[in-house]
């Protein structure tokens, strides 16, 4: 599988563009992402489901200051959002942590680990609560 590459900004995402063409990824990169950080969840569109799937992270980051439950709530968060791929056959099995490193800051790790592979891989943000900001870590 290949697709544009989404590069996380404070703004959304950019596309690279590299000597006049797109750079292009093989992995689950753009689903995680977009599952995460947007609402509702831009595969609905074409699900064939009936239960619709709802990203609450935008929803938690704007809902005040970065507390140890709104880090359980956030995980919480991530496995919701994420669960159409353990639905589609894509993971087996999800694994989210979460730490707090800072005040106002949010590192949040994705392991996904896909059908018939031993190992995950892994999918890293940091969370900016006061500037509203998520970035690859």
């Amino acid at each position: 599988m290949s697709d544009l590459y989404l590069n996380p900004t404070k703004d959304g995402g950019n596309l690279i563009i590299e000597n006049g063409k797109p750079q292009m990824i093989s992995g689950l990169e753009n689903a995680v992402y977009l599952s995460l950080f947007t609402a509702p969840w831009w595969g609905n569109a074409v699900s064939e489901q009936s239960e619709k799937y709802i990203s609450s992270i935008p929803e938690i980051m704007n809902a005040g200051i970065l507390t140890l439950q709104v880090k359980l709530d956030v995980i919480e968060a991530v496995k919701n959002a994420l669960a159409w791929m353990i639905d589609d056959g894509i993971a087996d099995r999800i694994e989210v942590r979460a730490e707090i490193p800072q005040a106002g800051t949010l590192y949040l790790a994705v392991t996904i680990y896909e059908p018939e592979s031993a190992d995950g891989v892994d999918y890293r943000y940091a969370l900016n609560w006061a500037a509203q900001e998520v970035s690859l870590r």
